[in-house]
Formats: C-alpha cells, sequence, structure tokens
C-alpha cells in the first residue's frame, strides 16, 4: 500500500477526507477577519488560523493559509493597514498553514525552524514518487474529486522550480525575537509534538500567543508521527510554552476560536488522558487494534472525533 504523503495528509485536512474544516465559509467569503486587539487580528479559514501584528512600520503575519487562500489573506491583511506585510512566521510545513507563502514571498522575509524548510522541499519530492500512484487508486475507486485534487498538486510539483519554492529562507534552531516599535515578538521551537518543526509566536506587549497546530481547540488534533510528531512531545511543548507566557494570554489556536490558557490546559488534559488510556491498555495486554476502537466519553462534544483512532495509535505506539 502506497505511504500517504505528508503533503497529501495536509491536502485532506481541506475536506477530501475529514468533511468540511472547523471554519465553513461561504466561497464568496472564504477568510473570515476578527480583530483581537487594537493591533492584532485574527483570519479564520479553511486551513490553519492566520493572525497579523500591525506595528507602527510593519506587519509580522503567522501562517500562511491554503496555496488558494494565499492571495486572500494579504487582501484581508491590506484592508486594514496600508503597512507592508515584513515578515511571515510559519509555525510548522503543512500546508494548510504554509501553502499561501509564495504570496507573501515578493512581500515578506518567510521564517521558520531549520525543519520545516527541509520538509518543504522533502514534500515536493514525496508527490513526484507518490502521487502518480495516488491518482491511480482514487481513479480505480471512482473518486473523481480526489483525482482532480491530487492532478493539481502532482502537476505544480512537475512544472516548479526549485527556486521557485516558496520555503522559508530565514531558518533558525532554538528561538529568536523581532523587535518592532515597543513590541517584542519571541519566536521559539518546541518538542517535537504536531511535527518536528513547531514553534509559537509570543507577541509580548498584546499578550497574544500564536500556538499553530500545537492546539487544536476542542477538536481532536492530528499527530503527523510521519513528520516527527509525538503525543508525549505534546505535553512537553505544552508544558514549556505554559510556562513562559502569563495567565492573561490570548492564545490562538492552529484550528478552533480563539481561547485563553485554560483552553490550552484543557487540550493538554486531554493530551494526558490519551497518554494515559494507552498506557494502561498496554499494561492490560490489550492488542493496538483493540486500543484503536477505544473513545474517551469526556471527550464527546469534541470536533472531527474521526482522528481519535489516528490520536490512539500514536500514543499506543509511544506508551511503555
Amino acid at each position: 500500500m502506497i505511504r500517504v504523503t505528508l503533503l497529501f495528509i495536509s491536502m485532506l485536512f481541506s475536506g477530501l477526507a475529514f468533511g468540511q474544516s472547523h471554519h465553513d465559509q461561504t466561497p464568496a467569503d472564504p477568510l473570515e477577519l476578527k480583530k483581537l486587539t487594537e493591533s492584532f487580528y485574527v483570519l479564520y479559514g479553511r486551513g490553519g488560523n492566520v493572525g497579523f501584528f500591525i506595528g507602527p512600520d510593519a506587519v509580522v503575519a503567522v501562517d500562511a493559509e491554503f496555496r488558494d487562500l494565499g492571495p486572500g489573506a494579504v487582501q484581508k491583511i491590506k484592508s486594514v493597514t496600508d503597512k507592508p506585510i515584513r515578515y511571515l512566521i510559519n509555525t510548522h510545513h503543512h500546508i494548510d498553514h504554509a501553502g499561501g507563502n509564495e504570496y507573501f514571498l515578493p512581500l515578506a522575509m518567510i521564517i521558520a525552524h531549520d525543519n520545516v524548510r527541509k520538509r518543504v522541499f522533502a514534500n515536493r519530492d514525496e508527490v513526484l514518487r507518490e502521487y502518480p500512484e495516488a491518482i491511480q487508486d482514487a481513479r480505480s475507486k471512482g473518486n473523481e474529486q480526489r483525482v482532480k485534487q491530487l492532478e493539481s498538486v502532482l502537476t505544480w510539483a512537475r512544472n516548479v522550480k526549485v527556486d521557485e519554492v516558496a520555503a522559508p529562507f530565514l531558518t533558525f534552531d532554538s528561538e529568536f525575537r523581532i523587535y518592532l516599535g515597543g513590541e517584542i515578538i519571541h519566536v521559539w521551537h518546541t518538542a517535537p509534538a504536531h511535527t518536528d518543526g513547531d514553534s509559537v509566536v509570543y507577541f509580548e506587549k498584546e499578550k497574544v500567543l500564536h500556538m499553530g497546530d500545537l492546539l487544536f481547540y476542542r477538536l481532536f488534533p492530528f499527530i503527523d508521527v510521519d513528520s516527527g510528531g509525538s503525543a508525549r512531545g505534546y505535553l512537553k511543548a505544552i508544558d514549556q510554552v505554559i510556562s513562559r507566557v502569563p495567565a492573561d494570554v490570548s492564545v490562538i489556536p492552529g484550528h478552533g476560536q480563539v481561547t485563553n490558557l485554560d483552553g490550552l490546559k484543557e487540550f493538554r488534559t486531554y493530551i494526558q488522558d490519551l497518554i494515559d488510556a494507552a498506557v494502561q491498555a498496554k499494561k492490560a495486554g490489550k492488542s493496538k487494534e483493540e486500543f484503536l476502537k477505544t473513545t474517551l466519553p469526556q471527550y464527546q462534544q469534541w470536533s472531527k472525533p474521526e482522528r481519535f483512532p489516528q490520536n490512539a495509535g500514536a500514543a499506543f505506539d509511544e506508551a511503555q
């Protein structure tokens, strides 16, 4: 069986396999703009949440949505400020967060962890290697919608030149800060959790934290183990973040509505409950297949329950 590529997994978040995303918008308005503070806005769309800060002389954006929504994200930012978009920070490499990079490329310095750049280029190579077989498989099953989606990405991968791939061109290994007017923007790499390139972005004066996909607010996450993700790593990453931000911080998740530190702690509790259940199952002699059928009833109101078996599998493989 063909191994699902990382880029393909990211595409699935657009609705191909998991249904519509958490933020369903009409085709006429695929991005919803919300003001968080006097200087900070959030864009909800089909992919990962975009946050942007308007400084005295420039804009700092965090994440860039899917490729097809990149132009809209830029347009929405320009609708509220004429300041130049000088910096774009990718929280990780998935295309629902970094797909729109190419539309920021002429405007901004794109920044991310070292592993993000590596995985952006690896994704292109995997598409060329694996999508032809995936297209044949989708066609044999009569799924023409998926065929069209896959063929579109394969055409892009075949035609794009290496120097045209909108990968981050300034990378870091641990953390850095941007000083913009009176604001200090802290960016740091966490323990591998959603992926091995996860970073969070904290705007100190605004007291706004963008978590990327280190936080799915009240919906089941995706733990991308093929990209170095880890259930136990999620605990380490979240604890690192909680230790560095104030109690009254506003928290932007990768997916879901803006929340606060309590919302982040609630998600941490889910990860802990997941890991504890996996450990108990292994001690009881249950097989992985048996554990994948389990549930955590306390989270039955969360969205995207179809992702839970993937979460359970990741936790079971790490359980000791």
